[in-house]
């Protein structure tokens, strides 16, 4: 007779590493709902700063390298107005026709637990791999 021990083994799949991190950053960070609420949280915020920033550079700026920057976003818009979708953008999120998330929970909120987060799922990564080297 077969030891069952055997047979039940052979048919589980073992975890690789990836797994085990994702497992042990759901335990100690959060579940992906929760991890994406916050890359949520961010990325509205960002999007914000970004759409400030290019509309400020658009109209002010005032040195080569803003000049350069700007031009490099234009360029990357690929045909599309990206100052006056800025103002667009800004112009929605002023008049509440837009609401960010970062806005509805606090800024300093979100950066706080965004900071969290990260340092929480680099101590995870630290302990799972001392030298540094995560492969993704």
């Amino acid at each position: 007779m077969e030891d069952l021990s055997a047979i039940v083994s052979q048919d589980v799949p073992k975890p690789n590493d990836k797994d085990v991190l994702r497992h042990a950053i759901e335990a100690q960070v959060g579940d992906d709902k929760a991890l994406l609420g916050t890359l949520s949280d961010v990325s509205g915020a960002l999007l914000a700063f970004l759409a400030i920033r290019v509309i400020c550079l658009a109209d002010h700026a005032s040195n080569e390298a803003q000049r350069q920057e700007i031009d490099l976003l234009k360029g990357i818009a690929g045909g599309v107005d990206i100052v006056a979708k800025c103002r667009e953008f800004l112009a929605a999120v002023q008049s509440g026709d837009v609401v960010l998330t970062a806005a509805v929970k606090g800024v300093d909120g979100v950066l706080a637990e965004a900071a969290e987060r990260s340092t929480r799922t680099a101590e995870v990564l630290r302990l799972a791999v001392p030298d540094g080297g995560v492969s993704q």
